[in-house]
């Protein structure tokens, strides 16, 4: 019926119509929901659209997922916003703070020197 549909993408089709969606319906109860709600029986063809759309989009944010992690795996490259640390980069001005500290401990950086570059 909706080729290539999960069961996400089923519960997300009987929202979008407006039925009664309960958690434990399978995959077949929530086929038989759709297709013998009103709009199916009187425009199967829009409710095959809005499920290609729904699938369709589905595939797209999956196929994004993917990229992203392959990007992540590949290159380092960080995907997400989230604060963490990663692959030893400061985060925040309290890392970058401590590392400065330890960098000009161990070029031995007079203070006033480093006031000055604060001041800047």
């Amino acid at each position: 019926m909706f080729k290539g549909a999960k069961k996400e993408d089923l519960r997300r089709i009987a929202s979008e119509l407006e039925l009664c969606v309960r958690d434990k319906l399978t995959v077949l109860d929530l086929m038989d929901l759709i297709k013998n709600c009103d709009r199916y029986k009187n425009d199967p063809d829009s409710v095959h659209e809005l499920a290609n759309l729904i699938i369709e989009e589905r595939k797209y944010d999956e196929s994004q997922q993917k990229y992203s992690l392959r990007l992540y795996c590949e290159w380092g490259i960080p995907v997400s916003s989230e604060n963490k640390p990663h692959c030893g980069l400061i985060k925040d001005n309290v890392d970058l703070e401590k590392t400065m500290r330890r960098f000009w401990e161990i070029e031995n950086v007079e203070p006033e020197t480093i006031k000055k570059i604060r001041k800047r």
